[in-house]
């Protein structure tokens, strides 16, 4: 059988290779044998050849795929996760609920398609530092501190330098407008690292991205809108889990602030690799247990 399989196998090869190498008289006669030998060759070549990975693309909404290593951003001296930890219980220990499409979910994904086009070059500049702005060497010179770094000690570090490189200024007074959200790096040179300016929500972010080529799982990163009750205004955190428990970094602080301590906090949304979430202000655990009761028989009578 083996050897009948091979006979079959050389005389097919035999065969394509003769077709191949037939001159034909005219040239229409070419063009057409041509035809009909490129897509086998092809098929060939494709089904022996492995398929050259996807290009890269940074994103807040959804993480690199695991199988695919991409050398040009890998932290140094440590190796690529290969697996997503399974999704962190949400901070604060509240219920959240997939948030209707809205202007926050607008924001998210305009910021994040920003950071997406900015990739190559955060790569190129990862790799060779002869390929970088000014702004971006500073900000790859944090992640590149970061991914040596594990634990408190990363998130701690990542806060201290985001914090200390941007100066908070309001959207209003620097872009004239409301309300903003930028990239720590743009084709225009107006990322919070180009200008050094940013509010809250844009430090988050940097803080948020810095984590994730650092090599922080996207489960354990939340950015976090919420109402803070000391000062009466909505302000934007990130929040990071670590040791089982929710840490907060504030650009108001260098210090790391536990979700416990963190009582004049009111959370309201939740962003990150899921999309935008909110919350819904009810205990996490309470509402999984009235999920899991037997819903209630109906024993109305029969009708007669």
């Amino acid at each position: 059988m083996c050897l009948r399989r091979a006979h079959m196998l050389a005389c097919s090869l035999g065969l394509l290779l003769g077709i191949a190498s037939v001159q034909p008289l005219a040239a229409d006669k070419m063009h057409t044998d041509r035809a009909g030998i490129e897509p086998l060759v092809e098929r060939i070549a494709y089904e022996i050849a492995p398929v050259a990975p996807e290009p890269l693309v940074l994103s807040l909404l959804e993480p690199a795929p695991a199988q695919i290593i991409f050398a040009a951003l890998a932290p140094l001296d440590t190796k690529p996760s290969w697996t997503e930890p399974a999704p962190r219980e949400e901070p604060f220990g509240l219920q959240t609920l997939q948030a209707p499409r809205g202007l926050l979910w607008t924001k998210w994904e305009k910021v994040s398609a920003d950071i997406a086009a900015e990739a190559p070059t955060l790569a190129r500049c990862h790799t060779n530092i002869r390929y970088c702005s000014k702004a971006a060497a500073q900000y790859v010179a944090i992640i590149k501190q970061a991914a040596r770094e594990a634990g408190r000690a990363r998130l701690a570090l990542v806060n201290e330098q985001v914090n200390a490189a941007i100066t908070y200024t309001t959207d209003q007074e620097q872009w004239h407008e409301a309300d903003r959200w930028s990239a720590p790096l743009d084709a225009k040179r107006q990322g919070v690292f180009d200008t050094g300016l940013g509010d809250c929500e844009d430090i988050a972010i940097a803080k948020y991205l810095a984590l994730r080529q650092a090599g922080t799982p996207a489960g354990d990163l939340q950015l976090l809108m919420v109402r803070d009750t000391s000062a009466n205004t909505i302000h934007a955190v990130l929040a990071a889990h670590q040791d089982d428990k929710w840490l907060i970094l504030d650009n108001r602080w260098s210090r790391l602030i536990e979700e416990n301590d963190a009582t004049f906090f009111t959370p309201l949304f939740a962003l990150g690799v899921d999309g935008v979430k909110r919350f819904t202000g009810e205990d996490a655990k309470s509402a999984s247990l009235k999920t899991r009761k037997s819903p209630k028989r109906n024993y109305a009578a029969k009708p007669v």
